[in-house]
């Protein structure tokens, strides 16, 4: 987590005081394991011939005279300023590193919760100051995902009443869905609750999917309950249940069982975000399954309609019986065209579907005008991004990065990082070597590089606190860390950054047998989001066959198996040939459209069939 703090009046005794309290209160904080901060640094400065190595600050000044001269050598120190000091000197960065237990569920809201206490007892002492990083990112994604999911829910709900009245001209029955809708919903939260699936970006959908996936079934048993209504029978009611569970009750089944297959099938993926929502889902999918064919034939011998309103054609009046009659003639008179338009844009959409790229933004996950976006920007502009990854060197000798070959060949890396121009700040051992020999060379930027010898290395060295070199060079020096921070939070964009680093690395590094390895927090979650794509071929190619072996199974015809792919098909093509023309990226949350098109479109599918 960095904290971002903004003064006009930064650099004065009195605010330095302020911010010395501030830091040191920070420090007290539980989870915390390290503080970096201008109160941390060392500052290293040729003065009248002498080489001054000394803590740029342990306390804060007592007169402004200190202040200023604090702040002239925190500008002229490359390892401070633009990490830990902004280049213009209004502004600072306090960077808090936590170590995380994978176990502990409350880490980001207690973690976020403790600093922005802090925070909020300083607000007043300074003209800006806000923490940004991934427990703030956390919290505020899970604020705005359970703010969406009070409006979603009922709007879902909403829809699927007015609906029913609209299409099946019932009020008695548009409450029905509703009853079984929430009824599944309660058991699902009840078994992510016993079996501890959180409630994340995925799953914060599955009662809104519940509702609208859910109703088909509600939908069609209506449908065929008005469609069995029959006044000449003495107990109308029973009469049309029987009609409707004769008529509706087999698909009804299948489609159930296929639906809750389809999102089952999501839980083949390494990303346990996507292994939950496949779960959770799938269990929703069931237990609607259960609770319609239970549930829906009680209520309506209570409150069905007795009335039909349903033609003896069952060709359906009104809005949707224009909308029928047009299909039924256009598939009559111009099938041949039909089949030639269709047949062109799913070849056309197959191939934009190439065009798909994987990638991970959580910040694209908020609006532009978002708080959490302006403080990221910010903090990027005045200092450097949010964003850090590490590019690890291992030598596998002990002592090797402490002489001075091996330390040329770190300095050679981190100035092939810099000429991308992709990245705000770059820091290695390297760097803190070459401004010792600046310094000892009077200043001279022309010496700004590592030593030439090895003793002078090692003579370097031991000017810093061995705190100065943690997180940079192994105190064994078989290994090395150069800390690469950036604003880039696009995984696609990093990874081709990254990408195009692997070719002058291996020119820098293989002559000394160096290997090397890039690591971070968001380099991690970029692999997994790569994993998407194969996850999702897998997924698919499993529910495709499925449906292939149980239509075939259920008709005893392998034609009406294999016809029965091609609704199923389509929509998963189209899916991801919009996303490939309009460049909407396959993330988390796009990776399940696909088998949850699947999963609605075999329901229809077998309805018709059968």
């Amino acid at each position: 987590t960095i904290v971002y703090v903004k003064d006009a009046n930064l650099w004065t005794a009195d605010k330095l005081a302020v911010l010395e309290s501030f830091v040191f209160t920070l420090e007290e904080l539980p989870d915390l394991e390290n503080i970096d901060s201008v109160f941390h640094s060392t500052s290293i400065r040729d003065r009248d011939g002498f080489l001054e190595s000394q803590p740029l600050m342990d306390y804060a000044p007592l007169d402004d005279r200190d202040a200023s001269r604090i702040k002239e050598d925190s500008l002229y120190n490359p390892l401070i300023s633009g990490n830990l000091v902004s280049p213009k000197g209004h502004a600072l960065a306090i960077n808090l590193t936590t170590k995380k237990d994978k176990s502990d569920a409350e880490f980001n809201q207690r973690f976020h919760g403790n600093v922005q206490l802090v925070i909020d007892e300083f607000k007043g002492s300074f003209d800006e100051i806000f923490q940004v990083g991934p427990p703030r990112l956390n919290v505020e994604i899970e604020k705005g995902m359970f703010s969406d999911l009070a409006i979603i829910s009922p709007l879902s709900g909403l829809l699927l009443v007015a609906s029913i009245v609209f299409f099946l001209r019932t009020f008695s029955s548009a409450a029905l869905p509703i009853a079984t809708s929430s009824l599944s919903i309660l058991w699902t939260f009840g078994f992510m609750g016993f079996f501890g699936i959180p409630l994340t970006l995925l799953t914060a959908i599955v009662p809104s999917l519940v509702i609208v996936i859910g109703s088909t079934e509600d939908t069609h048993l209506l449908s065929s309950y008005l469609g069995g209504l029959d006044p000449s029978k003495s107990k109308i009611r029973m009469a049309a249940i029987r009609f409707m569970a004769k008529h509706t009750g087999l698909p009804i089944f299948i489609t159930g069982f296929t639906t809750t297959v389809g999102f089952l099938s999501n839980g083949i993926s390494d990303i346990p975000l996507i292994q939950d929502f496949a779960f959770a889902s799938g269990f929703a999918m069931f237990a609607n399954l259960i609770v319609t064919i239970l549930a829906l034939p009680l209520l309506l011998s209570f409150i069905g309609p007795k009335v039909s309103k349903v033609t003896k054609d069952e060709m359906p009046t009104g809005v949707m019986g224009s909308i029928t009659r047009f299909f039924e003639a256009a598939t009559a008179n111009h099938g041949k065209l039909i089949l030639t338009v269709a047949g062109s844009t799913f070849v056309f959409f197959a191939y934009t579907s190439t065009k798909v790229e994987v990638s991970n933004d959580p910040l694209s996950y908020f609006k532009s005008d978002h708080q959490l976006i302006a403080d990221a920007n910010t903090l990027h502009e005045e200092i450097a991004g949010m964003q850090i990854f590490y590019l690890t060197l291992d030598s596998g000798l002990d002592g090797s990065f402490k002489r001075s070959e091996y330390l040329r060949a770190v300095q050679a890396t981190a100035e092939a990082l810099r000429s991308t121009n992709q990245f705000d700040k770059v820091v290695s051992i390297s760097d803190h070597l070459s401004l010792v020999n600046k310094e000892m060379n009077g200043g001279d930027d022309k010496f700004y590089h590592v030593p030439q010898s090895d003793k002078q290395v090692a003579e370097y060295l031991l000017l810093f606190q061995r705190s100065d070199l943690n997180g940079y060079l192994m105190s064994s020096g078989k290994m090395v860390n150069i800390v690469v921070r950036h604003n880039i939070s696009d995984s696609s964009e990093l990874n081709r950054v990254i990408e195009s680093l692997y070719l002058p690395l291996s020119g820098i590094l293989s002559p000394l047998n160096i290997g090397y390895e890039i690591t971070g927090e968001n380099i991690l979650i970029n692999s997994a989001a790569e994993t998407l794509f194969g996850g999702q071929i897998v997924s698919l190619i499993i529910l495709v066959s499925m449906i292939v072996i149980i239509m075939t199974l259920l008709y005893s015809s392998i034609k009406v198996g294999l016809i029965s792919l091609v609704p199923n098909l389509v929509p998963v093509i189209y899916n991801f040939g919009v996303m490939g023309l309009f460049d909407i990226p396959l993330n988390p949350g796009t990776a399940t459209v696909a088998a949850i098109a699947v999963g609605i479109a075999i329901d229809d599918t077998i309805h018709l069939l059968t």
